[in-house]
């Protein structure tokens, strides 16, 4: 059987705004199995409470290496008593 290869040129915002709710959904869930993304950056229906906590941990995560030793013990013993 032959093989075609084709490249076609579109914007992430056309093919974006083409895509159904259920395709946009099975593209996150695509993105989340391949590891591009991570379930905590997925949006929810969340409360104003739930959101607050969600961007504390993220900052607390993506700055790790800026945490001083005695920053990271605390963080551990909190983590730990759960």
């Amino acid at each position: 059987m032959p093989e075609f290869e084709s490249n076609i040129d579109i914007s992430v915002e056309d093919f974006y705004h083409t895509m159904s709710t259920v395709d946009i959904n099975e593209f996150i869930n695509l993105l989340i199995s391949e590891k591009y993304i991570s379930q905590m950056n997925v949006m929810k229906d969340k409360s104003v409470l739930d959101s607050e906590w969600d961007n504390i941990c993220s900052k607390l995560s993506n700055n790790r290496l800026f945490l001083s030793n005695e920053d990271e013990k605390i963080i551990k013993e909190i983590s730990n008593k759960y």
